[in-house]
């Protein structure tokens, strides 16, 4: 009548841990305000109010259980009416625990009711399906044990029959609890239209914060952005924001809507921001973030996010002393006041320190010719201190360098920056200000301001080099490429070109990352390998390490057979050529090259990677394929149509082909595929293009005449050896 399992339970399983994505939508309003030019009227006065609207969907994978009941009727049998299923949750004691769980509505295939009114017909079958996740209390501090289980009962014929359904023991962990903070600048800066120069558009940064204060793992956690949407233009501006830049924790990655933010352990803080720009200055007036926990998914009852806030963001800034990272963290104004001062800094550690203000900050003078370095005195208070004060150089010099009275030199545009803005107080005129803002921690109080030539657009190319290099003076990027005028010459791109090589998508270096992460990032358009640890900027910006810090280096695991790098060398080892698909195979590069003997004429690339076992083994009938991409800068002159590949044999300290099959050269797309039967360090190599081809066939000519030789001189011998005729 039931098809059974060999417990004579009526169901192969009742539960089962499954995992699957929770999906919270967080919304983000902002509110904001900008000056607008008319072509009626000069100077504009034109005060417009936006509303833009970020949407973002806040994913990590949560575990819930799938309770299935699996129903099979015997032709030979009646049909089974009112049938009637009910669940039951029990836990270690034998109690019942239902109140502890959401259990949605069962899903049915092949019987339209199981509460009462079910009908299932001769030879027919039936699976009810439940979702079912913990609340927070089923397991708050750790794993707790529960039974999964219920009633069946049906007639039959006429007759009553009720069975147990057979429990599954599961246990449940803990949830994690979440609490996102976004941090927002207030004032955006633009091109003025209300000024007849052409102001820079500064970067502004949208920062987030995921913090887990619960006892359970938070896997996978990402946020998926939609791009910033207006929904309200009362004086239909031309206004429009674009994502330039994302960071997670202390590495940039490719300008995305999405950032992974992983794996946050109990007790553990996360951080990302986004780097935006406006094409107008404003201000927003107002935002607020909410959230709402899908129901599919547990709706209130099963949160894991406990609360969102948002936040005045003055200034990205690095706090330093122990415990100091490479992760920014966010001065911000939690309590309002006029000035709109700091007062709060949130650390990438996930705690907070109190902001107090400096006082009594004084300079030794205005910046000019012949006092280009300015000594600043104030008093700092306890802890971490923020100070802002009238620029000195006014604009019309950049500050370079800003050195503490014990030598320790502050990091410029992090915790030592100037602004150069146009404000418009209401009903007054609109003014220039410049400000020097500082935030350093327990100190002195006393300064050295370096600062440069006159940098009217502020690009950080002085007015007197503009001329020099055909660019604007009042326009930090003349090209309009992204790329402000000094970083293209500093770096000898073409201020003046906004296409190829020298533009924002260009890649001088064949690395990998175009000038503008390049820009974006810190690293040279210009060095494929900026901090020269072996690994180029391009391999270190796919896995997450530092391209300026040379003790930062790669390893790549490649876990189910998989690495990709985006340039300089990129192996691929298809998972299904190892003995088992799921093994750990570390692929290591760049590697230490092994002292070994090549065939004459053969020289090393510097391709040169070591594929490490980690205990696994090659399935002997099916050799792994593998691929390289390599970039034609690493061949050491080799010319990419002679590549071979070679393995170093540690038995006879040579580089060896044999137990190597190329099953593919795509000299084009520099891309070479081999079988192998070895676990070692592996290298590209090649003839030697400094050998001369005539030198090499020399040396074979000069080995065959000498084996000619050797081939007549023992056969005289043998002659001579010979007996004579006659002779005994």
């Amino acid at each position: 009548m039931f098809r059974k399992n060999r417990d004579g339970a009526p169901l192969k399983r009742f539960a089962d841990w499954f995992r699957r994505m929770w999906l919270g939508a967080l919304s983000l309003t902002l509110l904001w305000a900008a000056s607008a030019a008319s072509d009626e009227q000069w100077p504009p006065t034109v005060c417009a109010k936006v509303s833009v609207r970020l949407e973002q969907n806040a994913v990590l994978t949560r575990t819930i259980v799938r309770a299935t009941l699996t129903l099979q009727n015997s032709p030979s049998s009646g049909a089974l009416q009112n049938l009637n299923v009910q669940l039951a949750i029990q836990d270690a004691a034998g109690q019942d625990a239902a109140a502890l769980f959401d259990v949605a509505e069962p899903e049915l295939t092949g019987i339209a009711d199981i509460e009462g009114s079910g009908v299932l017909p001769p030879g027919g079958s039936a699976t009810a399906s439940w979702r079912v996740i913990p609340t927070r209390d089923a397991a708050p501090l750790e794993p707790v044990l529960y039974s999964f289980g219920g009633q069946l009962s049906y007639v039959l014929e006429g007759a009553s029959i009720n069975m147990p359904l057979l429990p599954d023991a599961l246990w449940v962990y803990p949830d994690p609890v979440l609490h996102i903070k976004y941090f927002l600048q207030k004032e955006v800066y633009s091109d003025d239209p209300s000024t007849p120069a052409t102001e820079p558009m500064e970067p502004f940064s949208l920062g987030v914060s995921v913090s887990n204060s619960g006892h359970g793992l938070a896997r996978d956690m990402r946020i998926t952005s939609a791009k910033p949407k207006i929904t309200e233009n009362e004086k239909q501006l031309v206004v429009s924001f674009n994502i330039i830049g994302t960071q997670i924790g202390a590495n940039f990655v490719d300008p995305a809507l999405t950032v992974t933010l992983g794996d946050i352990d109990p007790g553990e803080t996360s951080f990302a921001r986004w780097l935006m720009t406006c094409s107008l200055p404003g201000e927003f007036l107002s935002y607020e973030a909410n959230y709402l926990h899908l129901d599919d998914l547990g709706g209130d009852r099963t949160p894991l996010v406990d609360s969102v806030e948002t936040h005045d963001l003055i200034h990205v800034v690095r706090l330093w002393g122990t415990g100091e990272d490479e992760i920014f963290d966010f001065l911000v104004d939690d309590f309002a006041d006029p000035d709109h001062l700091p007062d709060v800094v949130y650390s990438s550690e996930g705690f907070t320190l109190p902001v107090n203000l400096a006082t009594n900050a004084a300079v030794d003078g205005p910046v000019g010719p012949g006092h280009m370095e300015v000594r600043l005195t104030a008093t700092m208070p306890q802890g971490w201190g923020y100070l802002r004060i009238e620029d000195p150089g006014h604009g019309e010099y950049k500050l370079k360098r800003v050195v503490r009275s014990d030598g320790v030199e502050l990091r410029v545009t992090d915790n030592a920056w100037t602004t150069h803005r146009f404000k418009h107080p209401q009903g007054q005129p609109a003014f220039m200000e410049h400000l020097f803002h500082l935030f350093d921690k327990e100190v002195l109080g006393i300064y050295t301001l370096y600062y440069g030539p006159k940098d009217s657009d502020d690009d950080g190319l002085p007015d007197e080099d503009e001329a020099a290099n055909g660019t604007d003076p009042n326009n930090p990027d003349s090209d309009g490429d992204g790329l402000p005028d000094e970083y293209e010459v500093d770096h000898q791109l073409n201020p003046a070109s906004p296409n190829g090589d020298d533009g924002a998508d260009g890649d001088l270096d064949h690395d990998g990352v175009s000038n503008i992460q390049e820009y974006v990032e810190g690293t040279d358009p210009r060095v494929d390998d900026t901090d020269l640890d072996g690994a180029n900027d391009g391999v270190e910006h796919t896995y997450g390490t530092d391209p300026l810090r040379p003790e930062n280096l790669p390893v790549f695991n490649m876990y189910g057979g998989v690495a990709r790098h985006r340039s300089g060398i990129g192996i691929t080892l298809a998972a299904d050529s190892l003995a088992e698909n799921w093994i750990p195979v570390d692929i290591v590069y760049p590697c230490p090259v092994p002292n070994g003997t090549l065939p004459y004429g053969y020289v090393l690339t510097d391709v040169v990677f070591d594929l490490q076992p980690s205990g696994a083994s090659f399935n002997p009938s099916n050799p792994p394929a593998v691929t390289v991409a390599y970039s034609p800068d690493k061949l050491n002159e080799v010319s990419p149509a002679a590549l071979e590949v070679f393995y170093f044999d540690p038995g006879s300290a040579n580089w060896l082909r044999t137990g190597v099959t190329v099953t593919g050269h795509d000299v084009a797309q520099h891309t070479l595929s081999f079988e192998t039967t070895h676990f070692t360090v592996f290298a590209l190599a090649g003839p030697d293009q400094q050998v001369p081809a005539f030198s090499r066939g020399v040396l074979i000519a000069l080995c065959l005449a000498l084996l000619a030789t050797a081939t007549l001189l023992l056969w005289r011998t043998a002659k001579r050896r010979q007996p004579q005729p006659g002779t005994e």
